[in-house]
């Protein structure tokens, strides 16, 4: 229901609220409970919330809760009042969708918890080298990591801060590869 704005949402079901203006958002007394100032608010991204009796959520909770319906009941009335399609099971195409926005999902969820693994990893080795570079035998010791403390450092940033791609690239390193294992 994102594409109908909220505001031709309760123009349509609650057409005696009067809105304000204040700054992005709107302002109205709650059609819920008796309001003597307004504590109604609807927000820029379709969402409404009353600071007075608690009522809040989106288009689809405003109309079930001023209809006296179920949420999925009020879902049917906005979409077929606004001529949106309705009902049946999703064709190919949005199953393909969900599909892929499912599997989009559960890769980057699985790119975070390896990123993360990697971060810890690698901070681990950092503070470690810190402390122990106490005496020029240490520094002879954790030469090989000392050679690489700036490396270890650019790859905690982009763990931390990358985009996907650069991310992917660090744990493909070697280095990184041999630590977390």
């Amino acid at each position: 229901m994102k594409e109908i704005p909220i505001e031709a949402v309760l123009t349509r079901y609650l057409p005696a609220m009067e809105f304000k203006r204040s700054g992005s958002r709107l302002v109205a007394k709650c059609p819920f409970h008796g309001d003597k100032t307004p504590s109604f608010t609807i927000f820029p991204d379709g969402g409404f919330k009353c600071f007075g009796c608690g009522a809040g959520g989106d288009s689809v909770t405003l109309v079930a809760r001023a209809l006296g319906i179920r949420p999925v009941e009020a879902a049917r009335q906005i979409a077929a009042d606004f001529g949106l399609p309705v009902g049946g099971r999703p064709g190919p195409e949005a199953r393909r969708r969900v599909r892929e926005a499912k599997e989009q999902r559960e890769a980057k969820q699985m790119l975070d918890a390896l990123c993360n693994h990697a971060y810890q990893r690698l901070c681990l080795v950092a503070r470690s080298l810190e402390k122990s570079l106490t005496s020029y035998e240490a520094y002879e010791n954790l030469a090989f990591w000392v050679h690489r403390q700036e490396q270890l450092e650019i790859y905690l940033d982009i763990l931390s801060d990358g985009d996907e791609k650069k991310k992917v690239h660090v744990l493909n390193e070697s280095l990184v590869k041999k630590l977390c294992s």
